[in-house]
This record gives structure tokens, sequence and C-alpha cells, in this order.
């Protein structure tokens, strides 16, 4: 798994009962109506890719932008482009990959060895070979961070370490409960290593330690972790957390201040605010070992605390812890402002105390920082969602009306086909009856030429009449 601040997550597996590894790449955002959890935009990836040939697996991840991601499956590294889907180079090294990280243009490669490849991310030529001093016969890199110029690594043996440039190892952090190291994270902002621990089943746990000298900006006060009157040690244990059964990888995004973390056999993904892990209790019950009891017997002549409630304080089993207890329920101390706790650390030389004050307190501030921009950010979303609404409601109202237009024109339709037709009728009607008038006058006619050819021929009564009168001398002189 690999986490970029600007919004990516990557996330490697595979499918044995088929066969074949596979990537998938998704965005997250802040939900605009729960500001506490940015969550994934879509449960979809956005970028997916199945891979077969190489027959494995086990494949690793890493992203180098928005856009270019490498992977590493057995002695292959290829740079791909999520835009296209194109595979931009690869190269063969020898040696099994077994992780894989990602720190200023380098790619760092835990082989399935000692060794430690570092390659150029973005042209994949090897720069150097790291090897690392003191492992055990077999055992190797399995989860690599790289921060600082260390190389924080977990093993095969379940060991968690930091290493230098040159393979020294310089910390090994140790878990007394879960003694199973499975990833390890820095945080950037101040250091902080976060290591996933597992136990002899499926339990898990994620602890939250300092960093060692060198690798730390967490100061406060007079004095910074590594320096003042004395200085934690690298190595102890500030927070723990439970987290889900089967997790499997933990990586932290700087930008947001969230720890995610994926499990191995459901490949669920699951996000931390440090709010959820750096309470106020929890980090006074982490720092119950720092503080010895004349410590603890300053802070309680600062705030002064009367003589017998003190002595009571001092006698119990948990001194430091009584003594903040005492303090809150004073009102001297309070969880949403410790400026005045640490000050009286500060004022008294206690250093250790004041360095995890001051993890708590940057959690807070960045907390709150964050929550104002969200509350920004919800209430501009807020305001582009009211603005949709009206949009929404216009065009809803637009719609109504054509759809009103659209069934006035429906219905002066067909009246209009209704009239066309009754039209058509009455012109065929007319029509017709213009046939029978017109067949009359024909019938007529035929008839008239009939009989007119007759009535030019002499009837015989006027025949008889002119024979008469040419007969008859008297006829003819009258």
């Amino acid at each position: 798994m690999d986490v970029l601040d600007t919004g990516r997550l990557a996330v490697a597996g595979s499918n044995h009962g088929k066969n074949y590894t596979f990537i998938d790449l998704f965005k997250f955002h802040f939900n605009p109506d729960y500001q506490g959890k940015p969550l994934l935009l879509t449960s979809d990836p956005y970028f997916s890719k199945e891979y077969t040939e190489f027959g494995s697996t086990w494949r690793s991840v890493c992203l180098l932008d928005d856009r270019l991601f490498l992977t590493c499956c057995k002695k292959t590294i290829a740079l791909y482009d999520s835009s296209n889907g194109d595979q931009v180079k690869e190269r063969k090294f020898k040696g099994v990959a077994w992780c894989m990280t990602t720190r200023d243009n380098l790619v760092y490669v835990g082989l399935r060895s000692k060794e430690v490849i570092v390659l150029d991310a973005r042209e994949l030529s090897i720069n150097k070979t790291i090897i690392l001093k003191g492992l055990g016969v077999g055992d190797c890199p399995c989860d690599i961070t790289v921060s600082n110029n260390k190389l924080f690594i977990c093993t095969s043996y379940r060991k968690a370490s930091m290493y230098n440039s040159e393979g020294e190892r310089e910390q090994e952090y140790k878990n007394t409960q879960y003694i199973q190291a499975r990833s390890i994270t820095v945080s950037e902002e101040n250091g902080l290593i976060f290591i996933l621990w597992a136990d002899a089943g499926s339990s898990r746990q994620v602890v939250v330690y300092f960093p060692s000298g060198g690798h730390s900006s967490i100061s406060g006060g007079h004095s910074s972790i590594s320096g003042g009157h004395a200085p934690i040690s690298g190595g102890h244990m500030l927070a723990s957390l439970k987290v889900p059964d089967n997790s499997r990888r933990i990586r932290i995004n700087n930008s947001i201040n969230r720890l995610f973390l994926v499990t191995q056999t459901t490949g669920e993904v699951y996000e931390y605010h440090t709010s959820d892990i750096f309470t106020f209790d929890i980090l006074l019950m982490c720092s119950e070992s720092l503080i010895e009891k004349h410590d603890c017997q300053k802070l309680l002549d600062y705030f002064e605390v009367p003589a017998k409630e003190s002595k009571d304080i001092i006698e119990s089993d948990a001194p430091f812890f009584s003594a903040i207890h005492h303090l809150r329920e004073a009102g001297k101390v309070s969880v949403d402002d410790i400026s005045h706790l640490m000050r009286a650390c500060s004022d008294k030389g206690l250093s250790k105390l004041v360095a995890v004050l001051t993890v708590y307190q940057q959690g807070q501030v960045l907390n709150k920082d964050q929550l104002k921009a969200l509350e920004g950010k919800r209430q501009e979303l807020s305001h582009q969602l009211t603005e949709s609404e009206d949009d929404k409601q216009q065009l809803t109202g637009r719609l109504k009306t054509s759809k009103e237009e659209l069934k006035d024109a429906k219905s002066s339709l067909r009246a209009t086909k209704d009239e066309l037709v009754k039209s058509q009728l009455e012109h065929a009607k007319e029509s017709m009856a213009l046939q029978e008038v017109l067949k009359l006058p024909r019938e007529a006619l035929k008839q008239v030429e009939f009989v007119k050819p007759l009535s030019h021929f002499p009837s015989s009564c006027d025949i008889l009449e002119q024979f008469l009168a040419q007969g008859d001398p008297a006829a003819s002189m009258t």
C-alpha cells in the first residue's frame, strides 16, 4: 500500500485462486457532511490492472505522483502511466523484490536477501546497493520506509529497526505484548515512528515511538526531544492503538495527518486521525515511565498542591497519572489547553514530559487547523449545493412549464387534427355530391341528343293535311 498527500491511495494484492496479482488506485476526499474523516471518493478504483505473466502472488506498488506509479514483482520493476495504462519503462535486476518505497525521486527495493537496491525513480537505473548488517541467516526486509536519510525496516523475522544509509542498524524497536513487526511508516510532520505489530494469532496493534536523536522535528519550551536535561531515547513507546485483525500494511498521509491501514485477507482500508491515537489519557499513561517521583513532586509544588494531597499522590501506584488527574479535577490543567502544564514542565526542566505534551499539542493544532479548513470547504460545498438546489428548482419549474406547454401544444394539435379530419370528410362529401350533380347533366344531355333528331321529321297529321290541301281545288282557291 502507498498513500500520496495529494489524495491518492494505491493497493497491491493477489488472487491465490486465479494466480494473478493486481493493483488498484483510488482517490479520496473530505466528506462535507462529516469533517472528521477523509473518505474514498468511490468504492471503485479509478485505475486497476491485473498481472498474470510473472506467476507470483507477491507485488509491491508505489505512487510517484497523481499519474505515475511504480510496481515490483520478482526481479522486475516497471513504471506505468495511470492516465492511459501504458508502461513507460521496465528494468530487470538480480534478486527477488520483497518490498518497496520511494523518497526524493529515488526508489528503494528490499530484496529477499540482506540487500536494498536504490534506483532512480523515473530512469530505473541502479544508483546504489545497501547491505543491511546484523540480519540473521534467511532474514530479509519485508516492509520499508525512508525518512531523513534513514531506512526503517520490518524483516521477515518480524523485527523492526532503523538503519543508516550504509546499512548499519542504529535503533531496534520492541514490543513486549505484540512481538511480530509487520509494517512500519514515519510521520514527516514530527518524525514519529508507527509500527504495526501482531501477536501469535491474528490480533494487531499499532504502536507509536519517539524518534531517535537526529531524526526529530519535535521541540517544545526550551528543550528539544533529543536535548534538554534528559532526552527521551529513541524507541520509547508513546501511544498504542488496537486495529483490525489481519491488518497488513500501514502508511501515513502527512498533509491531513491520517494513518491508513489495509487488511490482508479482505483488502479493507481503514483510516485513523492522530487524535484517535494521541489522546491525552493515553499519552499520560505512556509517559508514566518517563517521570520519576521527584519530577512529579516538582509539578505538585509548582501548582501548590496541599502537602497531605501531595503525599497521597506520590505514594500512589501511578504518581504522575494521579497528579494530572488531581490537577484536572482542580481546574488547573485542561485537556483543551495544556499551555499551563507545558510551562510548568519547562520551568521545572521536565524535558521528557515537554516532548510528550508537544506531540499531543501538535496533533491538536493540526486537527483544529484542518477542521477549520474543512469547515471552510464544507461551507463552500454547502453553498455550491444550495446553488445547485436553486438551479434544480428553476430547472424543475421550467420543465413543468415546458410540460404544460407541451400538453397544450398536444391538445391544440389534436384539435387541429380533428378539424382537419372533419374538413377532409366534408370535402369528400362535397366532392361526392358534385360528382353526382355532374353525372345528372350528362344523362340528361344524352337523352336530349337522342330525342332532338326526331323532331326534324313531320308527323303523320302534318302529311295528311298537306296531301288534302294539294288534292282539293277549292281548298287551293281558298
